[in-house]
């Protein structure tokens, strides 16, 4: 009796630390990349985009925006998702029809969204969005892994843009 009990504890322990040890071998950083072209203008994509408190109306996932701080200076919100934690977001960089930078400030991991916008001769749009992940926590790095899909998440965001600018 007392033997199973140890091989039970032993096993529970396995398993407690299991995706602790895999975590330590997922990287810190993770980064997607994907680039669309989108029959709009510049000018309409932009505002779409920057546009956060907007967001809730075209974006099924968020389901509420609390805007904390909209002045030039900083620009800072939290979003609320119908499944999972709120994010706070800080606006890090916004320029023009151009760029448009976002961190994530507040929430169990770290990271950021980079948006960069060009005008086409056709009239239209290629858009470019890099978003990374930044997870210190290996059991953190380990549960993200096998539930958030960064790629699966930006070709989504992709689609609901097509549908808020009437292209999808």
């Amino acid at each position: 009796m007392k033997k199973v009990m140890i091989y039970l504890l032993l096993a529970l322990l396995i398993l407690a630390l299991l995706p602790f040890l895999v975590g330590l071998f997922i990287p810190k950083e993770r980064t997607y990349t994907r680039t669309h072209t989108f029959s709009s203008p510049v000018d309409s994509v932009f505002k779409v985009v920057t546009d956060v408190k907007a967001q809730p109306e075209w974006r099924p996932e968020v389901k509420a925006i609390e805007v904390l701080s909209s002045s030039p200076a900083e620009q800072k919100w939290r979003e609320v998702l119908h499944k999972g934690p709120a994010i706070t977001f800080r606006a890090k960089r916004k320029i023009h029809n151009k760029l448009f930078e976002i961190e994530i400030v507040e929430s169990s991991f770290g990271g950021y969204w980079v948006g960069t916008f060009e005008p086409l001769n056709s009239g239209g749009t290629k858009v470019t969005f890099t978003e990374t992940s930044i997870i210190s926590n290996p059991y953190m790095r380990t549960k993200s892994a096998l539930v958030i899909d960064l790629n699966e998440t930006i070709k989504q965001y992709i689609v609901n843009l097509q549908k808020r600018l009437g292209e999808g």
